[in-house]
C-alpha cells in the first residue's frame, strides 16, 4: 500500500452528469453485481415469506433454476422444489414442506450445517428483521470440513503451533460470519434504498471494487484499506498505480489487462500491512460489458486468505517432515557405508610401505565418500524446509539417483528398486527441493500400493515435445493400480484410494501442481491389479547443469599475494586444517576463535592479505556480519567464507550476494580453488611482503 499524497486535482474536460436516476440505477447494477461475485449465497424473504432478493450464488448452491431468481417466489415453491428433489431426504414431500414453513414463520435467528445429496455441506444461517421477514447466507463449507478432518486425523503427529493455527482460522471464521451477518441486517433493505444498498457492500469481509479503462476507481467499498490496516485511505478516484508498491504491481497488471480484454481472471499476490508483514489476498477480476457487449472496466473481489493458507502450508510441511522421517533409514545406512570407507581408508594410509599411485587412489576414495556425505546431509536438510520455488539448473540424473537410494535403505527386503538411466546427462531448470518431494511423493505410493512384497522402477528417458526436449522421469510398480473411474480423481486435493485413513489425498496434487509451475506435466496409467506408471514430464534446459562443487576450475593468470591471513572458526579442528591449506599456499596465519578477537586482530595488524570465517559461529554475529564489519574497517583485505549450510538455507544466498562462499565438506583442491578465484576478483593484488 502506498503512501498517499494529497495534490492539486487535475483540470478535466466538464461532463454532462448523468440524472439521478440514471446513477442510482447504474450504483444498484454495481452492487448487485458485487454482490453476485460473493462466494455465499444469500436470500431475503419479507413477513409474508415472499422472496425479496436472492444471488446466484444461492441458485448455484441449490442447483435452482433462473425463475427462482425473481422477486416474489415464495418459500414455500422453493421447499418443495428441494423437497421433491430429495434434498430433505425420505419423507412425504407435504409434510417436509409443512415443518420447514412452520419453522421459517417464527422468524427466529438459526445455524445449522446441511449435506446435500451431491455431497456438499452447506452453512446456513438466518437472522431475522424487526420488521419481520429474515434474511439467510448460505456458505458452501465442504471444503473447511475436509481439512477439519484432515488435521484431526493428523493432529498426534503435528505440532502444537498447527493446532493454535486451526483454532486461529476457526476464530477467523466466526468474525466473518459475524460480519456477515452485519452483512444480513443491512441486505433486508436493498430494494428500499441505495443507501442500504451501499451499506452492504462496506459490511461484506471483502474488497469489492470497478474500475475504468483508465484503471481509475470508479467505486469501492474501501475493505482494502481496512484488511491491510490502513486507516483515512481512500481508493474511488485513484489510480490503481497510485495504490499498490510496484512488486504488487508487477503481479496485478497483467491481471487488470487480461479483465480488460475480455477475460475473467485471478491472481493472487502478497502486499504489506501496516506492520510491514505481508498479507496473502486472492483477487478476481471480471470484465464490465455495455450493451453493445464492449468492457467498459472490471468489477474486482478481493479476500485476504492469510489465514488459510497458513494452516495449508502448515499441512504441506508436515508432509514434508514425514518425507524426511522415510528417509532416515537411507541416511543412517548411507552414512555408515561413508564412515566405513573413511576409517578404511585411513587405516590403510598409515602403512609406510603404501605405492605413492595407491596412495593417491585411497586418497580420491576418500574425497568421493566425504563429498557424498555432504550431499546426503544437504538433501535431508533440503526436506525439513517450507519455501517458495527456486528454480536452478539441475542435473535429474544426479538427483534421481542419490534419492533412490537414500529411499531403498527405507524399504522391507521382499520389495526391490531399479533405476534405469539412459546415461546423458539431463539438466532441468527447477526448484531442486520441489523436484525430491515429487519424486519422492511418487516412491511413496508406489511402496503403499505394493504392500510387503513387489518391485518398483524408476525410469529416466528423454522425448521430443512441441519442438523441445523434454526429461521423464517415470516410476512403475506391480501394486494394486488404482480402481475404476479413480484416475480422474486421483490429482484432487483430499482424494484418497488409501485404506486405513493413511492417505491424506495430497500427494498427487502437490506433484502436478509442482510441474505446472515448472512448465512439466504429470501423466498416469493404470489398471486395477496391474500395478500403476506414473511420468513426470519437464522441460530440459539448452545448458548443462554445473558440477557438484561450485567453480571446479580457478580463473587463469592469478598470482596469491602471500602474506598475513586471520582464519576465524569456534571449531580448532577447522581452525588448523584451514591452516595447513593456507601454510602450504604460502600465507603466514593466524587463528581467531571470535569474532571480536578476530575484528580486533583486524585493526591492530598493519598488514593483513586474507581473512577466512565460517558463516554460523557461537556468539550472536554471523560471518557474514563479521565479514560486513571487516570491510568497514579494511575495504581492501579478501574475506572468504566457508559454511555447511543446507543449500536452501536463506544465509547463503545473503552471503552469496556480497562475498565469495565455498561449501563444507571440501579438500585442499577445493579450497586453492576458492582462493585463487578469490584473488582473481580483487581490482590489485596486494604486495607479497604484507
Amino acid at each position: 500500500m502506498t503512501n498517499i499524497h494529497r495534490t492539486r486535482p487535475l483540470q478535466t474536460p466538464r461532463l454532462v452528469p448523468p440524472s439521478g436516476a440514471q446513477l442510482s440505477e447504474r450504483r444498484m447494477e454495481w452492487l448487485v453485481s458485487g454482490l453476485n461475485l460473493l462466494e455465499q449465497g444469500i436470500t431475503i424473504f419479507d413477513a409474508s415469506l415472499h422472496l425479496a432478493h436472492a444471488n446466484r450464488t444461492f441458485l448455484r448452491l441449490y442447483d435452482l433454476p433462473d425463475r427462482f431468481l425473481a422477486p416474489g417466489s415464495t418459500f414455500e415453491d422453493i421447499i418443495r422444489f428441494l423437497a421433491e428433489k430429495g434434498d430433505f431426504g425420505p419423507g412425504e414431500v407435504d409434510e417436509l414442506v409443512r415443518e420447514r414453513v412452520e419453522r421459517a414463520e417464527a422468524f427466529e435467528d438459526h445455524y445449522l450445517e446441511r449435506v446435500r445429496p451431491n455431497g456438499k455441506v452447506i452453512a446456513v444461517e438466518g437472522h431475522a428483521l424487526a420488521d419481520g421477514g429474515w434474511v439467510a447466507v448460505y456458505t458452501d463449507i465442504t471444503s473447511k470440513k475436509h481439512a477439519e478432518v484432515l488435521l484431526r486425523e493428523r493432529a498426534d503427529r503435528l505440532s502444537h503451533s498447527l493446532l493454535e493455527r486451526s483454532e486461529q482460522l476457526e476464530t477467523t471464521n466466526r468474525e466473518l460470519n459475524a460480519a456477515n451477518r452485519a452483512l444480513e441486517e443491512v441486505s433486508s433493505r436493498l430494494a428500499e434504498s441505495e443507501s442500504r444498498l451501499r451499506m452492504v457492500t462496506h459490511s461484506v469481509p471483502a474488497h469489492i471494487a470497478h474500475i475504468d479503462r483508465d484503471l481509475v476507481y470508479r467505486f469501492s467499498n474501501n475493505k482494502m484499506a481496512d484488511m491491510l490496516g490502513f486507516d483515512d485511505v481512500q481508493f474511488q478516484g485513484k489510480r490503481v498505480s497510485e495504490m499498490f508498491e510496484p512488486e504488487d504491481l508487477e503481479i496485478l497488471l497483467p491481471a487488470i489487462e487480461g479483465a480488460l480484454a475480455g477475460r475473467p481472471c485471478s491472481v493472487d499476490f502478497n502486499p504489506r500491512d501496516v506492520n510491514g508483514n505481508h498479507r496473502h489476498l486472492r483477487t478476481s477480476l471480471v470484465p464490465d460489458r455495455n450493451l453493445d457487449g464492449d468492457v467498459t472496466g472490471a468489477y474486482i473481489l478481493s479476500l485476504d486468505v492469510t489465514e488459510e493458507k497458513r494452516a495449508m502450508d502448515l499441512v504441506v510441511h508436515s508432509k514434508r517432515m514425514e518425507a524426511a522421517i522415510a528417509l532416515t533409514s537411507g541416511v543412517v545406512h548411507d552414512f555408515s557405508n561413508i564412515m566405513t570407507i573413511i576409517h578404511g581408508n585411513l587405516s590403510r594410509l598409515s602403512d609406510p610401505g603404501l605405492a605413492d599411485s595407491e596412495r593417491e587412489r585411497i586418497l580420491q576414495a576418500t574425497r568421493r565418500a566425504v563429498e557424498r556425505g555432504g550431499r546426503v546431509t544437504d538433501q535431508l536438510m533440503s526436506f525439513s524446509r517450507n519455501e517458495d520455488l527456486v528454480p536452478t539448473l539441475c542435473n535429474v540424473n544426479r538427483i534421481t539417483d542419490d534419492l533412490v537410494r537414500l529411499f531403498a535403505a527405507s524399504l522391507d527386503p521382499a520389495i526391490t528398486i531399479s533405476v534405469t538411466d539412459p546415461g546423458a546427462t539431463m539438466s532441468v531448470c527447477m526448484d531442486e527441493r520441489a523436484f525430491q518431494d515429487a519424486l519422492l511423493n511418487l516412491l511413496l505410493n508406489a511402496r503403499d500400493a505394493i504392500g510387503h512384497a513387489g518391485s518398483i522402477a524408476v525410469e529416466l528417458s528423454s522425448v521430443q515435445v512441441q519442438g523441445k526436449r523434454h526429461a521423464l522421469i517415470a516410476v512403475r510398480d506391480d501394486g494394486c493400480g488404482f480402481s475404476e473411474g479413480t484416475i480422474e480423481k486421483a490429482c484432487t486435493a483430499f482424494f484418497s484410494t488409501k485404506q486405513g485413513g493413511r492417505g491424506r489425498g495430497l500427494g498427487l496434487s502437490m506433484v502436478r501442481r509442482f510441474l505446472r509451475r515448472s512448465g512439466g506435466e504429470l501423466e498416469i496409467e493404470s489398471q486395477p491389479g496391474k500395478g500403476a506408471f506414473i511420468r513426470m514430464c519437464l522441460p530440459m534446459a539448452a545448458e548443462a547443469a554445473p558440477e557438484t562443487a561450485a567453480e571446479r576450475h580457478p580463473k587463469p593468470g592469478v598470482n596469491r599475494p602471500g602474506g598475513l591471513a586471520i582464519v576465524l572458526d569456534d571449531e580448532a579442528e577447522i581452525r588448523e586444517l584451514v591452516r595447513g591449506y593456507l601454510l602450504k599456499a604460502g600465507f603466514q596465519v593466524i587463528e581467531a576463535a571470535s569474532d571480536d578477537e578476530a575484528l580486533e586482530l583486524l585493526e591492530n595488524l598493519p598488514k593483513v592479505s586474507l581473512m577466512v570465517s565460517d558463516i554460523m559461529m557461537a556468539g550472536s554475529k554471523t560471518g557474514i556480519d563479521i565479514a560486513r564489519a571487516a570491510k568497514r574497517i579494511r575495504p581492501e583485505t579478501p574475506f572468504l567464507l566457508i559454511s555447511g549450510l543446507s543449500s536452501t538455507h536463506p544465509a547463503l544466498g545473503e552471503a552469496e550476494t556480497e562475498f565469495r562462499l565455498l561449501k563444507k565438506p571440501f579438500g585442499e583442491e577445493d579450497f586453492v580453488i576458492a582462493l585463487d578465484n578469490l584473488f582473481a576478483d580483487q581490482p590489485a593484488a596486494i604486495p607479497s611482503d604484507a
